[in-house]
């Protein structure tokens, strides 16, 4: 009798000892969720204005732009004309290359008038011509590329060439620059020959000729250094 009355006291023992344990989990769980949020310091918006960059009213400012078949032509722009669908890997990796340049050195529109003023500069659209909106992926850039379209438009402008161009047009005058035979690193300095060269409307019709460009600015970067001085042929 003895021993079972000891075996009902740590019965009880035992469960009053879990009954105590649940409890205070419980009031700690109680504690933690009663406890304040730690404060989140909110954002306060501060008002910015972007200091303006000085630019002639005449300067062209290129900026890169979408064209797609609504929308029309302006006055005055400059197109990247792409004569056909890449037959080759390596005709790929040129369109490639100059879809990335393209993409990369110039700023959309939105991003310079942030600095210009309302007389500042001529903004000049850059197209990339295409069929359908895609995403800016160069693959998917070359492959909706609206070839049909840029074959109609150079036929037009009487520039019909079996080469990938940058083609500028102002009204009655054009000008293009070849970009065929180049390697990745002559096609960025022709984009920069064509951005530096083109600094105000043109007044007659300009062919420039990339590799003799080319070929002057790297006998004369080994001979001064960074200073190039650039044959144009006009």
């Amino acid at each position: 009798m003895i021993i079972k009355n000891k075996i009902n006291i740590n019965i009880v023992s035992f469960v009053i000892s879990c009954l105590l344990v649940l409890f205070g989990f419980i009031s700690g769980c109680q504690q933690r969720s009663e406890s304040p949020k730690p404060e989140i310091a909110a954002s306060i918006p501060v008002e910015s204005r972007a200091v303006p960059i000085e630019v002639p009213a005449t300067a062209l400012v290129m900026f890169r732009s979408e064209l797609y078949p609504d929308r029309e032509l302006p006055k005055n722009y400059n197109i990247i004309y792409l004569p056909h669908r890449p037959l080759s890997t390596i005709q790929f990796q040129q369109y490639n290359k100059i879809c990335e340049l393209w993409l990369n050195s110039l700023s959309v529109e939105k991003d310079l008038k942030t600095y210009l003023r309302n007389n500042d500069g001529v903004l000049v659209p850059v197209y990339w011509s295409l069929t359908t909106k895609t995403s800016e992926v160069c693959r998917n850039l070359i492959t909706h590329y609206d070839y049909a379209r840029m074959r109609l438009l150079m036929t037009n402008l009487k520039l019909l060439i079996e080469q990938p161009m940058i083609v500028g047009v102002y009204g009655n005058v054009r000008t293009y620059l070849n970009l065929k035979y180049l390697t990745d690193t002559e096609l960025e300095t022709a984009f920069e020959i064509w951005r530096e060269k083109l600094v105000v409307i043109p007044e007659k019709n300009e062919e420039f000729d990339a590799v003799p460009l080319l070929v002057t600015v790297k006998k004369l970067l080994s001979v001064i250094g960074d200073l190039a001085i650039l044959k144009v042929k006009s």
